[in-house]
């Protein structure tokens, strides 16, 4: 082994005691489970907003990551050239609309991101109803073309041996409203009694904030968040921050038209918002009570070339959206299936066993099948073994049914794999 920096030197190295460890074959990796949920809708002035129902896995269905994949097509003459507030936003069990993932509109770029989303796991299961707007009105009636997929990556071993997410509680939800020096969006925030659960081993705040109009954008914020244990005899912890994002030139949606380039309170023109992360792990106790506050402090305009009148700082507002991300070891997580049963054909194999459209098929006579060709050599594998029945296990939601069906021709249409 050698180096050198020019043709007349050179440097020697002695390699001792050299090994090199193989491990088994990794196992091919299984497909991912992709969900569409909304395909080049294009808003306007009559329809800023756009809602889908989904039938997302059960929790117990182990994944790994989720990942969520948000593009701005190019929608030609329909298309606005301003930079809006746009977001993709889940319903609660109340009714609610909640801000899952915050972005801003670019200025008439394409854009494509894929942003991790698996903290919001809990939330994304089952049947769940999904939104996404871009602005409130638009500029000659022009508006935005979206697409939204979510994308279920398997988990591997030794994801079920560690710590995942598994519970999801909305904190600060809204727009705060400067108003003041002295109320300086503290009316906003009010303090939030959160009870940990009993198995939670860590816990992080998830926060993203924007801060608007002409002062609110364009002017830092410091804020500080409080950890308080009630119980457990923890010391409260206060974590610093200022809202200032002063990267915005890096943004790889570009170039755009307008002042995408400048810093920005916590966003920038054609980008995702990026959360603050507060990691609370080692101050927390399993079950007990904390609270927790958000402390910002008033603008400090100290230096500045020009200071606004108060009237323009008053008008300043943040968009919040927050919340506290709790992480257990599972204990019921299952290896989820890949094969999706769309359509069953009438008095088919499949349905005089009982197979419904909607259901998940797992396994074939013993064996796994995470797509139509492993379906395709378990069934031959059983017809060769000269089998008439086999039996089949697949998903219906959270439910594991144990079925048997006549070998062969199952009569039925899948996707995925």
């Amino acid at each position: 082994m050698g180096a050198g920096t020019r043709d007349d030197a050179s440097m020697g190295f002695d390699v001792a005691d050299l090994s090199l460890t193989t491990g088994p074959p990794a196992a091919p990796r299984r497909p991912s489970l992709q969900v569409e949920v909304f395909n080049h809708v294009l808003t306007d002035n009559s329809q800023t907003s756009f809602e889908a129902e989904l039938q997302l896995p059960p929790p117990s269905w182990a994944f790994g990551r989720v990942l969520l994949t948000l593009d701005i097509h190019d929608a030609g003459s329909d298309w606005d050239e301003w930079d809006r507030t746009g977001e993709i936003f889940i319903q609660d069990a109340d009714g609610a609309w909640r801000g899952l993932v915050p972005f801003i509109t670019s200025y008439r770029t394409e854009c494509h991101w894929v942003v991790d989303v698996t903290h919001f796991r809990p939330l994304l299961s089952g049947t769940t109803r999904l939104k996404i707007a871009a602005g409130t009105s638009f500029y000659k009636d022009r508006g935005f073309m979206l697409s939204v997929s979510l994308a279920f990556h398997h988990a591997l071993p030794d994801d079920l041996r560690s710590p995942a997410p598994a519970r999801v509680t909305p904190l600060w939800h809204g727009t705060a409203h400067y108003r003041s020096a002295q109320n300086h969006f503290s009316d906003f925030f009010t303090p939030q009694a959160v009870t940990l659960g009993e198995q939670t081993e860590a816990a992080r705040v998830f926060l993203t904030t924007t801060g608007h109009s002409q002062v609110g954008e364009f002017t830092p914020s410091l804020r500080t968040l409080v950890f308080a244990p009630v119980q457990g005899g923890e010391a409260e912890q206060r974590y610093e921050n200022t809202l200032w994002k002063t990267d915005c030139y890096l943004n790889p949606n570009r170039p755009q038209f307008g002042t995408w380039k400048y810093p920005r309170a916590g966003w920038a023109p054609g980008d995702v918002v990026a959360p603050w992360w507060i990691d609370l792990t080692p101050h927390i106790t399993p079950g007990a009570v904390a609270e927790l506050r958000y402390e910002p402090s008033p603008y400090d305009f100290e230096g500045a070339d020009e200071v606004p009148d108060a009237g323009a700082i008053n008008a300043a507002n943040q968009f919040v959206r927050a919340w506290l991300i709790e992480y257990a070891t599972p204990t019921d997580a299952v290896a989820a299936p890949t094969l999706l049963v769309t359509n069953v054909v009438a008095d088919s194999a499949a349905a005089r066993a009982g197979l419904r459209a909607g259901d998940f098929l797992a396994s074939y006579d013993g064996a796994r099948v995470d797509s139509v060709a492993e379906l395709g050599a378990a069934k031959t594998a059983a017809s060769e073994a000269g089998k008439a029945r086999v039996p089949v296990v697949v998903f219906r939601g959270e439910q594991r049914l144990e079925l048997e069906l006549d070998s062969g021709r199952m009569g039925v249409n899948l996707s995925g794999g």
